[in-house]
């Protein structure tokens, strides 16, 4: 899409804060005025439509194609979103362990097995891991308790959580990233351990190099999208 304005300024109403093109608010592909929660997150929206050259790049635009998702589907498919995101528990990444080789499952041990410690101090539940991809049966209990720690978030951190949860596969992960307990690196750490574990042991070709920088920034986007909610 060819650029068509030249101004784009935030503005302020009692609904939330708004990005104008020209005077215009800009519209969601959903035909929704974009408005959102904070002064902060309107200026990095703008700030995506500021820098666009002669043609618009949706990919470069992680802030408004969030704020799209939180108008146009996380608002009018609430509960569906937060059943979706709290269904990654029945067969979390970290519940499922390489039986080799040994310093593989050393560092899966080492990254993986504080998280689930810490889900189970926060939320009183135990998830059970195995070796293998063989699947194994969470606890209906287990199950329910995570349902209620995922529904507990407003739509515009669900869009975060969705995102993070996705590229991870884990929704423990996810649910430490949005309440600050764990670091960017850790979590992007953990969260693509045998890639990364892969990628250092045996090299890796253009193609796949590309798609783990493609999550990576977008991994990196919602952890910050998270940030400029405040």
């Amino acid at each position: 899409m060819k650029r068509f304005y030249t101004h784009v300024i935030v503005e302020k109403s009692t609904a939330g804060y708004h990005v104008h093109l020209d005077g215009k608010a800009i519209l969601t592909p959903g035909r929704i005025k974009l408005v959102v929660v904070s002064e902060t997150l309107a200026k990095a929206i703008a700030s995506e439509w500021s820098v666009q050259g002669e043609n618009i790049d949706p990919k470069s635009m992680p802030f408004t194609r969030h704020a799209n998702s939180v108008l146009d589907r996380i608002k009018t498919r609430r509960a569906e979103v937060v059943a979706e995101i709290a269904a990654f528990a029945g067969s979390d990444s970290l519940c499922y362990r390489a039986k080799f080789p040994d310093d593989l499952v050393q560092k899966q041990c080492e990254k993986w097995d504080h998280l689930l410690e810490w889900a189970f101090l926060k939320y009183n539940i135990s998830l059970k891991t195995t070796q293998g991809v063989e699947p194994v049966q969470q606890s209906i209990s287990s199950l329910s308790e995570l349902l209620k720690a995922v529904d507990v978030f407003s739509v515009w951190q669900l869009s975060a959580l969705h995102t993070i949860v996705h590229i991870s596969g884990s929704l423990i992960i996810g649910l430490a990233m949005v309440l600050n307990e764990i670091t960017l690196e850790d979590a992007w750490q953990a969260a693509q351990l045998e890639e990364i574990y892969q990628i250092e042991r045996w090299g890796s070709d253009e193609l796949a190099i590309a798609t783990l920088a493609a999550k990576r920034f977008d991994f990196e986007k919602a952890v910050q999208w998270l940030k400029l909610l405040v």
